[in-house]
């Protein structure tokens, strides 16, 4: 069964990941796209064509949720957590 839409709570935020449907909400490229909006702040799309491309969407939704690690250079989450964004985000785009 296709996820069309979801909302999940990390780190004291409300991500929202809903499925766009080409044509319809404006989307022409990719049928496999996500729209992520974090809180109330601007909804982003991602196009997940592949798993590099998710995983690629989900790094970008960490670092807006978890915030640098200016130390290390990196994201602020570990690995496991950009995981179980990348697995929602599949979940939603049909990947």
């Amino acid at each position: 069964m296709l996820t069309l839409s979801t909302t999940v709570w990390e780190n004291g935020k409300t991500i929202t990941l809903r499925r766009v449907r080409p044509g319809l909400d404006g989307a022409a490229s990719s049928d496999h796209q996500v729209e992520v909006r974090i809180g109330t702040a601007e909804a982003r799309v991602y196009a997940c064509d592949n798993r590099d491309a998710c995983y690629a969407a989900s790094r970008e939704v960490c670092e807006a949720v978890y915030g640098r690690d200016h130390r290390r250079g990196g994201i602020n989450a570990t690995n496991s957590t950009v995981w179980t964004v990348t697995n929602l985000v599949e979940q939603v785009a049909g990947c």
